[in-house]
């Protein structure tokens, strides 16, 4: 990855409460070779800004089930920007 530039705000963020359901490839974590569905509780964005704009970090909690209650696994991740659907963006971007 460039860094030459400085760093880069994430070209998409997901809004606190989405939940995201992540195909392998879209996230990345110890093991990013399953498919994720994670309910956002926040967005990491001291470290999202380096990774050129495509990616951003996220902290959230892995759903098992549908409603499930309480939240399950915490979890810190990176996902593909791409792979956030538009109805689960955050209004505004970091900065």
């Amino acid at each position: 990855m460039n860094h030459e530039f400085g760093p880069v705000s994430p070209c998409a963020v997901p809004a606190a409460g989405a939940v995201l359901t992540l195909a392998p490839g879209d996230w990345r974590y110890h093991d990013g070779t399953r498919t994720l569905t994670i309910r956002v509780a926040g967005v990491r964005k001291d470290i999202s800004q380096w990774y050129g704009g495509k990616w951003v970090w996220i902290e959230g909690h892995q759903v098992e089930r549908p409603g499930q209650m309480p939240p399950g696994h915490p979890m810190q991740i990176l996902i593909r920007c791409a792979a956030i659907p538009p109805a689960s963006l955050a209004v505004t971007t970091l900065r």
